[in-house]
Parts: C-alpha cells; sequence; structure tokens
C-alpha cells in the first residue's frame, strides 16, 4: 500500500514499468520537441494504461488508470521526464492489485 508521496510515485512508476514490459503499444510519435507513448496491459483481471509525454521544455506529462476486477483502483495524473513523479490522486484504492505489480528494485531505489 502506498502510505505517503513517494509510495505513491513508485507505485505509479512500477505500473508504468510493469505496463512497459508486459503490455502493448496503444500510440506513440515524436516531433522535434515533443515523444508520448502509450500502453496497456490486460489480464482477466487487471488492465493498466498509461500516456507519458515529454519535452526538453517542461516537467513532462503522464497519466496512469488502472482497474482491478473492473473498477477502477487508481487514477493519477502528474509528470514525466525519465519517471513519473509530483503524482495528484484522482482516485486510489489499495488492494492485493498492487502485488502483482514488481518492485524492480534495480530500477527504483529505495
Amino acid at each position: 500500500m502506498a502510505k505517503n508521496k513517494k509510495n505513491l510515485n513508485d507505485l505509479v512508476n512500477r505500473c508504468i514499468i510493469f505496463t512497459d514490459r508486459n503490455g502493448v503499444v496503444l500510440d506513440k510519435g515524436s516531433h522535434p520537441f515533443s515523444s508520448w507513448l502509450s500502453m496497456e496491459y490486460k489480464s482477466e483481471d487487471l488492465s493498466i494504461s498509461f500516456r507519458v509525454q515529454n519535452s526538453p521544455y517542461s516537467n513532462g506529462s503522464s497519466h496512469i488508470k488502472v482497474f482491478y476486477n473492473e473498477e477502477t483502483v487508481l487514477d493519477v495524473e502528474g509528470n514525466f521526464i525519465t519517471l513519473a513523479f509530483n503524482i495528484k490522486t484522482k482516485k486510489y484504492a489499495p488492494s492485493d492489485w498492487e502485488k502483482r505489480i514488481p518492485l524492480y528494485e534495480g530500477i527504483l531505489k529505495r
């Protein structure tokens, strides 16, 4: 369970990494001053989607949504450079779904 802002940032980044490694690309592209990626992961009871955008002139943006047993359990927006940060929570319902997302110790330093 994400008990504070750092833990929530870590959870969001774990969701992005998990989806990047196990999901499918929905959209990606770039211009000289911006790039973006949208991906989705789906299983019988868990669905994760995200969209991240990065630009050398801003702190980028991220939007991550997680459904567990067809209910929204995480809906957040924030900034994105190499990882998501400055997360603003629209909805967060901690439960067993979080245990399905690996820690990625080598990527996310604790």
